[in-house]
């Protein structure tokens, strides 16, 4: 059984990031329904760049919403996770009407991927992740 086990702060953050998921989803299908006029590729760029950013610093959430004891393998099915809800949630912002499974599915594994880069590449080396975990768990 996976027991993720968050601090308090952490549980905060977590909730916050997933009520601002639903605030852009709701904002999201909101805008689209009320303006026809909205070209299909200038949404798709603006959902694709939105999709880049929060893969880039899902690292930095995962990394202040776990302790550090917390094993390597639930903080990355913890991205995994977030990554696969906001690749979803921006599927579905971009055609709220007809939702695309494969592309969310794609946009999650490239997402995942980005995220798992990012993390190995720039936040850990520079010791941004490590130093975000230790200032909120201590």
């Amino acid at each position: 059984m996976l027991v993720i086990r968050l601090t308090r702060v952490g549980r905060f953050l977590l909730a916050l990031f997933l009520l601002t998921a639903l605030f852009m989803l709701m904002q999201a299908h909101g805008a689209l329904a009320a303006d026809e006029q909205v070209a299909t590729d200038s949404s798709l760029r603006v959902v694709q760049t939105l999709n880049v950013v929060v893969s880039v610093f899902l690292p930095i959430l995962v990394a202040l919403v776990t302790k550090t004891t917390t094993s390597a393998a639930v903080k990355a099915w913890l991205l995994a996770l977030l990554n696969v809800l906001a690749a979803f949630i921006t599927t579905y912002i971009n055609d709220p009407d007809t939702f695309d499974l494969y592309g969310a599915v794609l946009t999650a594994v490239v997402s995942f991927a980005t995220s798992v880069a990012v993390y190995y590449g720039l936040w850990r080396p520079t010791g941004v992740a490590p130093a975000a975990n230790r200032a909120i768990t201590g």
